[in-house]
């Protein structure tokens, strides 16, 4: 099968460059030519590192950089950063060039690249999957991580644009608190993918996604968050058409995983896994909803 023009058949320079791109599209101000410019020059990551500049060089590129914009030095120090890594490690390296949904600034979304050990092992920002034993957050901070994945997907919801792949191991935490919602499939609307665990009940192999699909998944990241169990894990030997009918919030209450979870959660949840997508309201209508106007105590 021909790989055609998909990322995965394209060299880590090349890579990054499709990623500023996308970056652009959501709204980015990273210069793409100045990244396609150090490519060509560089051969970004697909070449072994330079040895370092002297004293001088580094001096003036380092002059050269903050007469640039904001959004340009980011882009030039994310492929520069690029140079540095092997290149099976290139992928993991800019997680941050995919979303700037959340008013973040270019120095927070470079502070996330910077930390490769956080892109990688995510799920343990949540404290999921600890050597102690997988926590459940608490509510305070599922209440933030919910906050900002949903303005995350409110924000490419406007521009017609679907994650796909929204769970835990997609959610970054950075220094600040906040959270950064990572690791799109592609930024292109109605295209099929994502984690089968994570399907909703609409959702069959091949059927394109849509903005309801996002909102499903961001159901189970609550459940998986105030839990730490993986939503449905019981049902994963069955095969897809007896799984359907099971993916629901009422399957999810009958489980027993939802004990302990606050009365505002529970409605938060039903709503992100209702099974008529044509009821399944909105991240936006969720934002503005009664879960998130009452910040729960932090413990």
């Amino acid at each position: 099968m021909s790989c055609g023009s998909t990322e995965l058949c394209k060299q880590p320079g090349e890579q990054l460059v499709l990623r500023v791109e996308r970056f652009l599209a959501l709204g980015g101000t990273a210069d793409v030519h100045q990244v396609r410019l150090l490519q060509q020059n560089s051969g970004a990551a697909s070449q072994p590192a330079a040895a370092a500049p002297t004293q001088p060089a580094a001096s003036a590129a380092h002059q050269h950089d903050e007469e640039l914009q904001p959004g340009q030095q980011f882009a030039i120090k994310v492929a520069r950063r690029l140079e540095s890594y092997p290149a099976e490690q290139a992928g993991d390296a800019c997680p941050a060039l995919y979303l700037r949904g959340m008013g973040a600034s270019v120095h927070q979304e470079w502070r996330v690249v910077q930390d490769l050990s956080s892109c990688r092992n995510i799920i343990k920002a949540f404290r999921l999957g600890c050597p102690g034993g997988p926590t459940p957050l608490p509510p305070y901070e599922t209440w933030r991580v919910m906050l900002h994945v949903l303005e995350a997907l409110e924000h490419m919801h406007a521009k017609r644009y679907v994650h796909q792949d929204v769970k835990p191991h997609n959610v970054l935490k950075v220094k600040n608190s906040a959270h950064r919602l990572s690791d799109h499939l592609d930024l292109v609307p109605h295209m099929p993918g994502g984690t089968p665990e994570c399907w909703p009940p609409e959702m069959e192999e091949g059927t394109p996604h849509h903005m309801a699909y996002d909102v499903y998944c961001a159901g189970l990241l609550l459940l998986e968050c105030r839990t730490a169990q993986l939503p449905f894990a019981h049902l994963a030997h069955l095969p897809w058409e007896q799984q359907r009918p099971c993916r629901t919030y009422n399957e999810a209450v009958a489980s027993g995983c939802c004990a302990g979870m606050l009365a505002a959660e529970l409605q938060l949840l039903k709503e992100c896994l209702e099974v008529n997508t044509l009821r399944r309201k909105l991240a936006r209508q969720l934002i503005s909803g009664p879960f998130f106007r009452s910040m729960p105590a932090r413990q």
